[in-house]
């Protein structure tokens, strides 16, 4: 199974269709990134570059993705002086 596969299985069990999913893959061919998007992941990170760098992405990614879904279960916005209360509740 590869990636987009496996998207469509986890979109498809309402038991993790509200799961924030990044898609890191090798590749950022524009039907790949479309069609990772249309099918529900919330951000695509292709894996070129300098390793540090994808790993900062892949932080920034994960860290708003959790800013957005406490603030949607806190019916408000955060602060950026909340960041420990974004990461202990997701």
């Amino acid at each position: 199974m590869n990636g987009l596969a496996f998207l469509e299985v986890v979109r498809q069990n309402s038991k993790y269709s509200d799961i924030p999913f990044i898609f890191f893959s090798g590749t950022m061919a524009p039907e790949l990134v479309e069609a990772v998007l249309k099918t529900g992941a919330e951000k695509h990170i292709t894996k070129e570059g300098d390793p540090s760098t994808q790993c900062n992405l892949l932080t920034q990614a994960i860290y708003e993705l959790a800013r957005e879904k406490y603030a949607t279960r806190q019916g408000s916005t955060i602060t950026a002086l909340e960041p420990h209360a974004v990461l202990h509740s997701v």
